[in-house]
Formats: C-alpha cells, structure tokens, sequence
C-alpha cells in the first residue's frame, strides 16, 4: 500500500517557507538550483535521480518539485506518475536541455499534471523562480476555494455574510 502524503495547512496557506525539490543528474545544476530559490526563499532539497528523489517524496513534505526529463535510473515522466499517485498536491515542473527531442515526453508529463516546462539553459532564471511562486499562488487559491465552497455547502452563509 503506498503512503499518500497530503500538504500541512502552514504549507497550503503559506505561512512557512516553501519547499522545492530539484531532481537533475548534472550536480552544477542541482547546486546552481538549490542557490537560486534559496536566495528567492525556498527550502531546498536536491535529488540526483528520479529513484532519489521518488524516496525524498516519501518521506519529507515538499511543495514543488522541479525535474529534469531525462535522468538514469528514473526519468522525470516517471516520476511525475509515481508522485501523483503518492503525493497529487504537489506541484511538478519539468526542464531539459533537449527541447524538440523531449517534446513527446512534455507532452506525455503535461497531460499528466505537470504545471511548466523549463527549457535549459533558463533565459531568465528569475522567470524561473517567479513562476514557481505563481504555481504555489495558484495552489493556494484553488484550497482556499475549496475550503470556502465546503464551507458555504455545511454552514450556508451564516458565517460569511454579515449585518450592517
């Protein structure tokens, strides 16, 4: 039976610091990575492969996930699969460095639920970080609905509208 991890309310509502995951088999792009959304704000966890970081996904909370496509042992579609079977609040996007030759496997990984793809070398790495962060944003407002229609479908609109 595989363990589902499902977010914390501080990570939903933003009030800890996001967490991203960065899955690539090249280890300057993992460290060049883990400086540039730690200096945006983010907790960084790294992972050289699908296999490891598939096993960080077990057992550690993380927001978003950035993988490369291709990697050994796990490539990132794979992984994308086996996060949305354990993790599906997690936010997945992709990069490579082989745009044309891995545009059947964008394909494939965003009818799946991968939210961007990344082309590397990144143009504007600050673009990078920014759409991350709208992702995050996006996912927030979409609970938040969430939580507001459960809410008015329970209670009706006793709580929310008030007198003047």
């Amino acid at each position: 039976m595989k363990k589902t991890v499902t977010a914390s309310r501080e990570a939903v509502f933003g009030s800890e610091k996001p967490r991203i995951l960065i899955a690539d088999d090249e280890q300057s792009m993992r460290e060049w990575m883990r400086l540039l959304f730690q200096r945006d704000g983010f907790e960084v966890l790294t992972a050289e492969d699908g296999i490891a970081a598939r096993d960080t996904i077990a057992r550690e909370y993380v927001d978003v996930v950035l993988t490369d496509i291709r990697m050994p042992r796990l490539d990132g579609v794979e992984l994308l699969k086996s996060i949305r079977e354990s993790a599906p609040d997690v936010i997945v996007t992709m990069m490579t460095a082989h745009w044309s030759q891995d545009s059947a496997d964008w394909t494939e990984a965003h009818s799946r639920g991968a939210e961007a793809l990344f082309e590397k070398p990144f143009r504007d790495v600050n673009l990078v970080t920014m759409q991350v962060r709208q992702l995050l944003e996006s996912r927030r407002l979409r609970h938040e609905n969430v939580v507001l229609r459960r809410t008015t479908a329970e209670q009706g609109f006793a709580g929310i509208i008030g007198r003047s």
